[in-house]
């Protein structure tokens, strides 16, 4: 039986390592803090800050994630669109996920404005004029 490689998003065999960043990224500092706390002797802050730089970390590779979805690489478009008609397709779909998102946005504040009760209530409630 003969076993397939699995291929990055370009089509090329993809690493170990590269296909999940995740993993590497949290044994890493896994392996910082489990160091840094029994031979160091690190405090609260230290773990903290470790955490904090973690986090900063992978956030960095999903916004990696997000840019090699989209296509862009190093600033360059992977496909330039060659006629207007693309072009104003690809401004077209773009709209229309912006105001996907705008309503959604609208829905979350239209939930968080009801969950959380307004002054003018609460006085009505306790009997204050």
């Amino acid at each position: 039986m003969i076993k397939k490689k699995k291929l990055d998003r370009q089509g090329q065999p993809a690493k170990r390592s590269a296909a999940n960043p995740y993993l590497v990224t949290s044994l890493v500092f896994l392996a910082m803090l489990l160091f840094g706390h029994f031979f160091l002797y690190w405090g609260e802050s230290a773990l903290a800050y470790i955490l904090l730089l973690y986090l900063i970390v992978t956030l960095g590779i999903r916004l990696d994630d997000i840019s090699r979805l989209i296509g862009t690489s190093y600033g360059r478009p992977t496909q330039i669109p060659e006629d207007e008609e693309n072009i104003i397709g690809q401004l077209s779909d773009l709209r229309a996920e912006m105001a996907k998102m705008t309503l959604v946005l609208e829905q979350i504040r239209d939930g968080m404005e009801n969950r959380t009760p307004s002054v003018e209530s609460h006085d009505e409630s306790s009997g204050v004029e």
